[in-house]
C-alpha cells in the first residue's frame, strides 16, 4: 500500500462538503458493463441526499440516480452485480443514467432535488495517481463541478 493511502483509508467514511455527501466508494455497490468497460453505481447504495462526490473506481464519471420508491431486483434498473451482493435482496428499483463528462467543461449538480421524485447525482472524481493528473473542482455556490487534468 502506498505510504499516503493508509492516512486517507482509515480515515473519515463518510464527510459533509457544503450540501454534497462526500465518501468512499466502496460503501457503494457497483455495476460492471464489460461491453462499456464502465462502473455504474447500484441504486440501493445511493445515500438518498442530492449530491455525493465518491472516488473508487479511478475513472471520471457522473450519474444521475433516479428511484422509483418501488422495491424489488435491479440496481440500474436490472439485477445488482456487485460482488458479495445477491440481486434482488432488498434492492430498490430506479435508474442511473451516465452524463458526459469534458475536461474542463462545467456539469450542473444539484443543490436540492427538485420535485417530489428524489434524484441523486453521483461524482466520481477519478483517478488520483498516475499520467495525466486528475483533480475536481467544486462549486456549490454555482451547483457544478469541472474536472480537470494536466
Amino acid at each position: 500500500m502506498p505510504n499516503l493511502l493508509g492516512p486517507l483509508l482509515s480515515g473519515a467514511s463518510m464527510t459533509h462538503v457544503d450540501f454534497a455527501l462526500g465518501m468512499h466508494g466502496h460503501q457503494i455497490g457497483w455495476d460492471f458493463a464489460e461491453e462499456t468497460d464502465s462502473f455504474a453505481p447500484l441504486v440501493r447504495d445511493v445515500p438518498a441526499v442530492p449530491l455525493v462526490l465518491v472516488g473508487h473506481t479511478h475513472r471520471r464519471a457522473v450519474f444521475e440516480v433516479r428511484r422509483s420508491g418501488e422495491r424489488g431486483e435491479g440496481g440500474c434498473g436490472v439485477p445488482g452485480t456487485a460482488r458479495g451482493r445477491v440481486p434482488g435482496e432488498g434492492d430498490q428499483l430506479g435508474t442511473v443514467r451516465s452524463v458526459p463528462v469534458v475536461p474542463g467543461v462545467p456539469v450542473a449538480v444539484p443543490v436540492r432535488s427538485a420535485g417530489p421524485e428524489l434524484v441523486t447525482t453521483v461524482v466520481n472524481v477519478g483517478p488520483a495517481v498516475g499520467r495525466p493528473s486528475n483533480w475536481l473542482f467544486f462549486d456549490a455556490d454555482r451547483g457544478e463541478v469541472v474536472f480537470q487534468e494536466a
